[in-house]
């Protein structure tokens, strides 16, 4: 396995990610993971000393563990493991069908004038 992770004992997943994407099987095969109903019970766990490392989006974990109040009980390694691509649906059906081109268009813009990254570090 190239991940390294072999060092720890434990690593927490909690459903959402092991249940949907199945990433957690996929890549960690034969550790020893446990599941966990919310995000929220996940990084209280591993605050309380109850498994050795936790895997998910960066940006949700930071703002998740900021809202907690267990910055000082967690820290995040500045290792990037994996990426993803996310994509917008949108159902056929949806009165939002015809925003897309607008949508993109302005999520090329935010993103070219700071606005995106000025949301990205408000969470961190």
């Amino acid at each position: 396995m190239g991940y390294g992770f072999n060092l720890f004992e434990k690593i927490w997943f909690y459903s959402k990610l092991t249940l949907g994407s199945k990433w957690a099987e996929k890549n960690l095969a034969g550790m020893n993971l446990d599941l966990a109903p919310s995000l929220d019970i996940t990084l209280k766990k591993l605050a309380a000393g109850r498994f050795d490392a936790f895997i998910d989006v960066s940006q949700v974990i930071r703002y998740k563990i900021r809202e907690l109040g267990l910055k000082k009980q967690i820290t995040e390694l500045p290792n990037i493991i994996d990426s993803s691509t996310f994509n917008l649906c949108i159902g056929k059906k949806s009165p939002y069908l015809g925003i897309l081109q607008k949508f993109d268009e302005t999520l090329r813009k935010m993103k070219k004038d700071g606005t995106l990254q000025e949301i990205y570090d408000k969470y961190k």
